[in-house]
């Protein structure tokens, strides 16, 4: 029995995330299509928020753990050794950036928002470690005139995933969802019924419902299967050879 792993990201200012291992023979139209079959089918699954509302949800507890740290251990997350400037001490270098002690490419850290900063190299980290998974990102249209730099910060955080991705991970385009159509197909009454629904974390939450409405269009869908695992064989060896 297989496993193949869908990341989902809903950013902004407090992004969520979630990954989630989903049976294969299930997204190739296996077992239950009910909410309650989605939830049979999955085999792993984290999540989590980063920025202005950290929290790890915990399972065993049932329930979101507050991250009192943004760079804790506790998120998991491995911060990968890319610094922002040549420096004796890399490591060292990039703390004082993330405070806002030092410059970030000769400029001033005000000038851009640390904590997308932060939440993108944190973001670096899962990538890395789920290098084969299936990259999910929530779509962002403005729908009002704003000088609020906040508003744009989905639209931010999503451009510097995927320069970051592509630049320095494998090169993995993500598949963009529209919030609407998640909203609507996985709703909180159906997360529920999966058990996939985290209490006092709006964000992951809204992370999952991308998951797992992504995962029913995959199984639906076997010419998107092959986009979004690539690396996945469906035919016999001897039919490549």
């Amino acid at each position: 029995m297989s496993t193949q792993f869908i990341l989902a990201i809903d950013p902004g200012e407090t992004s969520g995330l979630v990954v989630v291992g989903f049976d294969s023979e299930w997204l190739e139209g296996g077992g239950s299509a009910t909410w309650e079959g989605i939830g049979k089918a999955v085999r792993w699954r984290y999540a989590v928020q980063l920025g202005r509302d950290p929290k790890a949800f915990d399972f065993d507890a049932g329930k979101a753990r507050k991250v009192t740290d943004q760079m804790s251990d506790e998120l998991h997350l491995p911060v990968t050794l890319q610094p922002l400037e040549e420096d004796d001490d890399p490591t060292f270098r990039f703390y004082q950036i993330l405070d806002m002690e030092g410059p970030a490419g000769g400029g001033d850290l005000r000038m851009i928002d640390h904590n997308e900063l932060r939440q993108v190299r944190q973001i670096a980290g899962l990538l890395h470690w789920h290098e084969k998974a299936a990259l999910v990102i929530e779509g962002f249209t403005l729908r009002t005139q704003t000088m609020d730099p906040v508003a744009l910060s989905p639209d931010r955080l999503r451009f510097a995933i995927e320069a970051e991705e592509v630049l320095h991970g494998r090169g993995r385009l993500p598949f963009i969802q529209q919030p609407s159509y998640a909203m609507s197909t996985a709703t909180d009454d159906r997360l529920k019924r999966a058990g996939l629904y985290y209490p006092g974390m709006p964000h992951a939450t809204d992370a999952m419902r991308h998951a797992v409405t992504f995962a029913r269009d995959l199984r639906r869908d076997p010419e998107l299967r092959l986009r979004a695992f690539p690396n996945v064989s469906v035919f016999p060896i001897e039919v490549l050879a």
